[in-house]
């Protein structure tokens, strides 16, 4: 069994976002590329809910992983039309479309091996970008789309089961995200806007944390206070909602996630090392800058992210400090940045 077929496992937790195997598939597949100099760079943009499409995983630079994902979920077949199934089409950079070609061309791109995975409509759009002679091999390519292939399908009859039972059995005043996620509003556990857990939740969960490793991310939204005061509350609450699916999207389904303030978010990793906090945070910096679908509201917002990690004796209100530190030195340098608790 390769590595990235290793961790494909079928998401049991119910408040894990649906199509938790495509996401499990395209973090394996570009964490191996991440850390691998030779494969050149990998962008992976799936369908994560019934309706949302957003970059799930990138080895590449942030801008490259904006412009993919910006011209899949434009519907831009261009970049797809062609793939064989379960395989790779080759484009040159002057072939792509021109959000991306831009974009690639400042890499130092030279070409674009693209594979297209469908079910209903578009389910993954995977590009591996070559750069300086440095691409993945024929075959890893092949057995990625293959797994992608596997996971949508299985993505696509978990959706049909969960719906069937939503149906019958759901409460009349339950909220169903646009990612999939089922929340009673009503839950004293659950932020009745965001559908994450509580404050009080998150904090308890802190208070017993036991472990001799605890990997900390604090998302801390700039500027949002513009927001309900130029467009709304309610269209406020949209974009917190819409961050929470991204939120809920990027993350595993035994991190527990949390609304911790207004328009501060904290994810507490389950049992993950440092590097696995830090390419999740990195993943979150730019999936919460992706436009958003709201009506009416803003085009996008930025987040501050803070990474904050602690191995052998944990204390957890330290490590909450350092976290909460973090963010404070990343806003006064400016917005949308990622920053590491010393």
């Amino acid at each position: 069994m390769s590595l990235i077929e290793d961790q494909i496992t079928p998401s049991t937790n119910p408040t894990t976002p649906l199509g938790g195997e495509i996401v499990a598939v395209a973090n394996a597949a570009t964490a191996r590329a991440e850390h691998d100099e030779s494969v050149g760079e990998l962008v992976i943009v799936a369908r994560t809910g019934t309706q949302t499409l957003q970059a799930v995983g990138g080895s590449g630079s942030g801008p490259l992983r904006a412009a993919v994902s910006v011209a899949v979920a434009a519907g831009n077949t261009r970049l797809w039309d062609g793939a064989p199934t379960g395989d790779t089409i080759e484009h040159p950079v002057r072939a792509l479309p021109e959000i991306i070609r831009t974009t690639a061309e400042a890499s130092g791109v030279s070409a674009a091996h693209v594979g297209f995975v469908e079910d209903d409509s578009v389910a993954a759009v995977a590009v591996w970008f070559e750069i300086d002679g440095r691409i993945t091999s024929p075959t890893e390519r092949q057995e990625t789309m293959e797994l992608l292939a596997v996971a949508a399908e299985r993505q696509r009859e978990y959706f049909a089961a969960r719906a069937a039972v939503a149906a019958e059995a759901a409460p009349a005043d339950d909220d169903t995200t646009d990612d999939g996620r089922h929340f009673d509003p009503g839950d004293p556990n659950l932020d009745a806007t965001t559908g994450l857990a509580t404050r009080v939740r998150f904090e308890d969960a802190l208070e017993h944390y036991e472990s001799d490793e605890a990997t900390l991310v604090v998302v801390d939204l700039d500027g949002f206070a513009r927001v309900p005061e130029q467009y709304g509350e309610d269209v406020a609450d949209a974009v917190l909602l819409e961050i929470a699916d991204r939120l809920a999207s990027s993350c595993r389904g035994d991190d527990l996630i949390a609304r911790i303030g207004v328009d501060t978010f904290a994810v507490l990793f389950a049992d993950a090392p440092r590097s696995v906090g830090l390419h999740v945070a990195k993943r979150l910096l730019d999936t919460i800058a992706l436009p958003l679908s709201v009506e009416n509201g803003p085009e996008a917002v930025t987040a501050t992210v803070a990474l904050a990690h602690q191995f052998g004796l944990v204390d957890t209100e330290e490590l909450m400090e350092s976290a909460d530190d973090a963010v404070a030195s990343g806003k006064r340098s400016g917005s949308g940045k990622l920053v590491v608790a010393s």
